[in-house]
């Protein structure tokens, strides 16, 4: 599907380009079973595509082929991979000049590598499902509803990471055309309002079953977000912007879904298809691959390459020293390869285990997890002085991280409730960073988010062979073709067009 800019188009072309994303999408992964629905006929134009339940559930079905088959989750556009080459989490081993900005902090308004399009394609067929969904009246009514809580929940999702890699961006909640080409830079706390009442719009409408592409089947492939979903979300955005009291309780209403969601499974177990770790996972639509993560981080015998989409990447210094003796995390999620003749050794990111292959799809690539959530309550339980409450959360982590192989004075030690608040602060940023390693951007937000990215990024950034850190940095450039297209949407400070 062409990327979508928010000025340059018009809403009858937009809407052949959306419906005919569709199509590709079917014709491509038609045998997955995200897909498992009748294809829309070529003859359908979009007034009618939510007259009929196949055809509706085929535009959000659309949405999440595209993240897992060509953005987000997967190489050029990742967002587990861009971000935490800007952080400490990667160390860049390509040569490519459109990664190598990205890593060292040198990043141009022209780089071809850009999210912004990307979600505001999603967020115009957010628009238009929600436009089309209200209007229509001869969709089942329980499809209707779960689709209509699908839409709201992707577009806070498109969102929270919008406003969390540009700051100030256009808010742009309609598919009319004369109102959007004017649009100018909404204020972050503006974009964060409408992500929320998209999340509580969404909430209303969702429930906890999974279901599958005809919305009135329950399934087990956790692939379509459900209210757990809206709920995991919610808990993020509440503690990014320090309202620890919802930030905890929307967390814990993720947390005591005892019967969907648990910790208690082994490490080896978390990233697997539908684990009981998983919230929301994307389902691989690519042919003869598990996971876009597998294939990119788990590195073969021969290590690093300098290709930009196989092996660009392996694990920093700084990841795998930040690591505790004992933490199995670091024994079952990283890896280690030697390659010969000169017998250096490199680490990777080992979270997904298969590269590739025709086998069954056993790897989902997961969006949302639970283990997140007990790190949102504990931090939220620790800013609100609650401090042993929030170290208990971050316990039920550790306890599935010690090495029972291991002599007991070698092990991962629990921590202690009775802890200081400053040090339980300290506490959460090191599980935070040992446990979400390469997902999904969350260390680059991190920093950013708990004001330490200029004292981590001083050091780090000159390390990677770029410039001194600036602090304007922190914040990606608005893409160049935008700025031409619009010249009202200012660029971010720091850079220049």
């Amino acid at each position: 599907m062409k990327a979508i800019s928010i000025t340059n188009y018009n809403t009858k072309r937009i809407r052949q380009i959306t419906l005919g994303g569709i199509l590709v999408f079917f014709l491509l992964v038609g045998c997955k079973k995200y897909l498992e629905i009748a294809p829309p006929s070529n003859s359908i134009n979009m007034g009618n595509v939510y007259n009929e339940n196949s055809t509706a559930s085929a535009v959000l079905t659309s949405i999440y082929a595209r993240m897992s088959g060509t953005f987000l989750s997967a190489g050029p556009t990742s967002l587990s991979l861009f971000p935490e080459m800007s952080a400490d989490n990667l160390t860049l081993y390509a040569t490519d000049l459109s990664y190598t900005q990205y890593y060292q902090n040198s990043l141009a308004p022209n780089n071809p590598i850009n999210f912004w399009s990307q979600f505001y394609t999603i967020i115009y067929t957010s628009n238009a499902a929600i436009e089309g969904l209200n209007e229509t009246k001869r969709l089942n009514g329980v499809v209707k509803t779960h689709l209509l809580g699908e839409a709201y929940f992707i577009r806070a999702f498109c969102y929270f990471y919008l406003v969390n890699l540009y700051g100030d961006v256009p808010l742009v909640t309609t598919t009319t055309f004369n109102t959007n080409i004017q649009l100018t830079r909404t204020p972050i706390q503006v974009i964060y309002g409408q992500i929320l009442d998209d999340l509580i719009a969404a909430k209303a409408l969702l429930d906890n079953r999974y279901l599958d592409a005809t919305l009135l089947t329950e399934t087990q492939d956790r692939v379509r977000p459900n209210l757990s979903a809206v709920n995991a979300l919610m808990a993020r955005v509440q503690l990014y912007l320090r309202n620890y009291t919802a930030a905890e309780a929307a967390a814990s209403d993720v947390i005591n879904q005892g019967t969907i969601y648990s910790t208690s499974i082994e490490l080896t177990q978390v990233f697997l298809k539908n684990s009981k770790e998983t919230v929301w996972a994307l389902q691989p639509v690519k042919l003869n691959l598990n996971t876009d993560e597998g294939n990119m981080f788990f590195l073969p015998s021969g290590g690093p390459t300098g290709n930009s989409t196989i092996n660009p990447v392996y694990a920093s210094k700084q990841l795998m020293e930040s690591f505790e003796i004992g933490d199995l995390r670091k024994k079952v999620w990283t890896g280690n390869v030697t390659v010969m003749p000169l017998g250096k050794t490199y680490s990777f990111p080992s979270k997904y285990k298969i590269k590739s292959g025709s086998g069954p799809v056993s790897e989902y690539p997961i969006v949302l997890r639970l283990s997140e959530q007990y790190l949102i309550r504990a931090e939220a339980r620790i800013m609100s002085n609650n401090v042993a409450a929030g170290v208990e959360d971050l316990n039920v982590l550790r306890i599935r991280a010690i090495d029972n192989s291991l002599n007991p004075t070698d092990r991962l030690k629990l921590l202690s409730t009775s802890m200081s608040k400053d040090d339980a602060i300290k506490a959460v940023a090191h599980e935070r960073q040992v446990e979400l390693f390469t997902e999904w951007g969350h260390r680059w937000f991190d920093l950013k988010r708990t004001g330490k990215i200029d004292e981590v990024m001083t050091v780090v950034s000159p390390l990677k062979g770029g410039e001194p850190w600036d602090s304007n940095k922190a914040l990606y450039p608005i893409p160049f073709t935008e700025i031409n297209s619009a010249p009202q949407l200012k660029q971010n400070p720091g850079y220049t067009n």
